[in-house]
């Protein structure tokens, strides 16, 4: 499976990234691309740069980052409903 990043920049263009994601279960592997991987993209997500950095940080949330139209999700609607359970995200309320 590939995701596709655009991050949104101010006055700059999109910086892109990908994921690809194999394998099933707890051996899954990742690689993260800086060059398109070559491989058809299964989900697009579109982001605020800065956003995307609170969301890693855990100042915010998946949730209230779409709600705020911050990012973007594209791509098959059932890939696309289980995105949020693919990362462990760490919420406001974590305190790790």
């Amino acid at each position: 499976m590939v995701v596709e990043f655009a991050f949104r920049l101010p006055e700059e263009p999109d910086e892109r990234a990908w994921l690809v994601l194999s394998g099933r279960g707890s051996g899954d592997d990742v690689s993260a691309c800086r060059v398109h991987p070559g491989y058809e993209v299964d989900v697009w997500v579109g982001a605020d740069l800065a956003e995307t950095h609170r969301l890693v940080a855990g100042t915010t949330t998946l949730a209230a980052a779409r709600r705020a139209g911050h990012l973007h999700l594209h791509g098959d609607p059932d890939l696309v409903a289980a995105f949020p359970t693919w990362f462990a995200w760490r919420t406001p309320h974590d305190t790790r």
